[in-house]
């Protein structure tokens, strides 16, 4: 489940990136978790928790290393490099035509929102 309030605290691209990331972890973790539940009685479900703060990376346990793990796929899962790199030269080529300008840094800001909107 994803907290509904995530969508109007933030933004689609935000609630996106919420339900790949459990997504990932059903696919990645969830037998790491049914292992779990067969040593300690009240584990019951997957809860993550978004708390402040920066986390000693010295001292990560089996759980920090899942949520280190889902945090880096899901951006990754919506935008694959491949096709991230063909839309940016898409979209310069594009960009560059149109306004005569092949200064890269003028035309970045639209470039970026396109991918943005695209992904």
């Amino acid at each position: 489940m994803v907290d509904p309030q995530a969508y109007f605290l933030r933004n689609l691209g935000s609630l996106n990136n919420t339900i790949i990331y459990e997504c990932v972890h059903w696919d990645k973790h969830s037998n790491a978790f049914e292992l779990e539940r067969l040593f300690n009685e009240s584990a019951t479900q997957i809860k993550c928790q978004v708390v402040g703060g920066v986390k000693d990376s010295g001292n990560m346990g089996a759980t920090d290393w899942m949520e280190r793990h889902a945090n880096a796929l899901a951006p990754r899962i919506q935008m694959p490099l491949p096709m991230l790199k063909m839309k940016a030269h898409e979209y310069i080529r594009e960009c560059q035509k149109e306004s005569s300008n092949f200064n890269i840094v003028d035309v970045m800001e639209w470039v970026i929102d396109s991918l943005a909107t695209f992904f």
